[in-house]
């Protein structure tokens, strides 16, 4: 928490959100992209990670393109719940027999 609070302050989410805002197509398919990269980041790092640091980023780019911000909001936090099951010890184990 303490990385995220001082990467806030120090403007990386709000330059990372501006950079991503500025991929082309409507709002939507950014939104599209930007769940996926959630996905990924969530599935490769864990959910912790995802939601602290990517769900700024997903709302400075909301903004910055003059969106509404409340799908990448509520998008960013289930996607990195939903993708927390790809991790490897979100499974439980099979019983044996």
């Amino acid at each position: 928490m303490l990385v995220g609070a001082v990467a806030a302050e120090d403007g990386l989410f709000a330059a990372a959100g501006g950079r991503l805002a500025r991929l082309p197509g409507s709002g939507g398919r950014l939104l599209t992209i930007l769940l996926l990269f959630e996905a990924c980041v969530t599935a490769v790092l864990n959910l912790d990670t995802a939601v602290v640091f990517l769900t700024p980023v997903l709302l400075h780019a909301a903004r910055r393109r003059g969106l509404d911000e409340e799908p990448f909001l509520y998008g960013a936090i289930f996607m990195a719940n939903s993708a927390s099951l790809l991790l490897p010890g979100s499974r439980s184990p099979r019983p044996s027999r």
